[in-house]
């Protein structure tokens, strides 16, 4: 049996004409759209590459994305939350320019 591991970013989580911040770990942003998780699950289905689960780190523009993609491919994929997933930690730079 052959595994394979798909890695897929999280969509936008600052809108069009807005100043883009450090953010990682400790801030929580929810996506600004969809595109991206859809689309990732779109190619996905297109490829006929159906994962038997989705690991998402536990924020909210990683979980919004993974769920985006599995709706995408019309199956029944469990869901993962795994810290270690989780962005690195900016420390004094996070949320800043």
């Amino acid at each position: 049996m052959t595994t394979r591991i798909i890695i897929a970013r999280h969509g936008n989580t600052f809108a069009k004409g807005q100043t883009p911040l450090r953010v990682g770990a400790k801030t929580d942003l929810p996506l600004v759209e969809t595109e991206r998780g859809t689309n990732v699950g779109k190619y996905l289905k297109k490829l006929v590459l159906y994962p038997s689960a989705v690991f998402a780190a536990p924020l909210h523009r990683t979980m919004e994305t993974a769920r985006l993609a599995i709706a995408a491919l019309d199956r029944d994929i469990p869901l993962i939350e795994d810290k270690r997933f989780t962005e690195i930690d900016y420390g004094p730079d996070e949320a800043k320019t």
